[in-house]
């Protein structure tokens, strides 16, 4: 049973990601079943290396395997990380709002219900208005700084980054991306 939810729960990831990688660019998607052993890999690297290091493997393999462009592997990513906070908040509360119709409310659930929400609110800003705005700042900086073809590159990257995040937030598709991430963390 349990290698059964494991391989739906990163089935329901890979379809995740590959809806954020089409809401960004549609060209850029690639085959079902590779995203899915991106998945395996990404899922297994995050249990064994420290500080989810392991989520760097995602862009890492969709970036060079899969030749899906950096900002759509970090957006989808930073899009999906978001979301996963968010579904497990709902979660907490399907689990507060069954407590309360059993009369045995768990006082700690609250906290924690409040907890998955402030992370939840902090992260959506800092994901889909907080990324363009330090984008559009950077993008002020001196000229003497942007001539180091370092500073100039990840400024590049950075607003297309920016771009990818507010393409995937205007594509439609944040009640699919929710019930996936719901799919995910049940």
């Amino acid at each position: 049973l349990y290698v059964a939810l494991a391989i739906a729960q990163a089935l329901f990831r890979a379809i995740r990601y590959r809806v954020l990688i089409a809401a960004g660019r549609a060209s850029a998607v690639p085959r079902l079943a590779h995203t899915f052993e991106v998945t395996l890999v990404r899922n297994m690297l995050v249990d064994l290396l420290p500080a989810r290091l392991g989520e760097v493997s995602y862009i890492g393999m969709m970036n060079v395997g899969c030749r899906v462009p950096g900002d759509l592997c970090l957006s989808s990513l930073g899009i999906s990380f978001v979301f996963d906070f968010l579904a497990l908040f709902v979660i907490v509360v399907a689990v507060i709002v069954n407590q309360l119709l059993g009369a045995s409310l768990q006082g700690w659930l609250v906290t924690a219900a409040l907890f998955l929400l402030v992370i939840g609110i902090v992260l959506t800003v800092l994901l889909f208005t907080g990324v363009s705005f330090v984008a559009r700042i950077l993008d002020r900086l001196p000229t003497r700084w942007r001539r180091l073809r370092a500073v100039d590159q990840g400024l590049g990257f950075l607003s297309d980054v920016a771009m990818a995040i507010a393409r995937a937030r205007k594509a439609g598709v944040v009640a699919r991306v929710a019930w996936l991430s719901l799919a995910v963390r049940l």
